[in-house]
């Protein structure tokens, strides 16, 4: 095992930087800066120390800080950030807010389902995809989509179709989107990769003389995508 002073004289042989003495906190700071990646690994191979500071790095006024720390809880693993992952999750920043469900969903962190949950409202497309996604992980996640699927707002009713492979317990609710009176939602669900396994071809069918444009224009790729003789009739070639 190398010690911290022979770890010292390989950085300088190399080139890196000797970040071997340098605090967590310390190193939490240099994620913004040129010895961004030196930083990174440095803390990752003390993660056990380090991790207070890689949580406390999630406030920081540096977006580029907040990100990385985020990364690397999401490598990590450690079910101890779980709370302030939580906290992160109000991150203006929308790769941060991503990252952080991504590691909420990794080490399954049970108290935060329900703040997942209400990530499928979010002002961003991508954090609305990735907070359905992340529900999957989740052992209580069927019951959370099960709510989006009945919630009064178009947006996480959308949501709901950017699931991967949902329980078979929430597909009669998935399967009544279809009809859903926001063409939005309409859309969301024709367009979405759940689509061939909850909907029957008239279901298919029926979206192609919907009265919605956007409808209608998400349909046409499904069809398409089908290779399905029956499909033939109704695509505009």
């Amino acid at each position: 095992m190398l010690t911290p002073p022979l770890l010292a004289i390989v950085a300088l042989l190399s080139g890196a930087p000797d970040l071997t003495h340098r605090t967590p906190a310390q190193l939490v700071q240099m994620l913004a800066g040129p010895n961004a990646d030196a930083a990174e690994i440095r803390l990752g191979e003390t993660h056990a120390t380090s991790l207070h500071a890689l949580t406390a790095g999630l406030r920081d006024k540096n977006k580029h800080v907040r990100y990385r720390c985020a990364d690397l809880l999401y490598r990590i693993g450690d079910s101890k950030a779980g709370p302030a992952l939580i906290a992160a999750l109000k991150d203006p920043d929308e790769n941060a807010r991503i990252k952080c469900l991504d590691a909420l969903s990794l080490i399954t962190y049970v108290p935060a389902t329900r703040f997942i949950f209400r990530m499928m409202a979010d002002p961003s497309p991508q954090v609305r995809e990735f907070a359905a996604l992340s529900l999957n992980g989740m052992p209580d996640g069927t019951r959370y989509l099960l709510r989006a699927a009945k919630s009064p707002s178009s947006i996480m009713r959308a949501a709901v179709f950017k699931t991967y492979d949902p329980d078979i317990e929430a597909l009669p609710a998935i399967k009544k989107l279809f009809d859903d009176p926001s063409p939005s939602v309409r859309a969301a669900a024709v367009d979405a990769q759940t689509f061939q396994n909850v909907a029957s071809e008239e279901a298919v069918i029926e979206k192609v003389s919907d009265p919605a444009p956007e409808v209608r224009a998400a349909t046409a790729p499904q069809l398409s995508a089908t290779n399905a003789p029956w499909a033939d009739p109704y695509l505009i070639r």
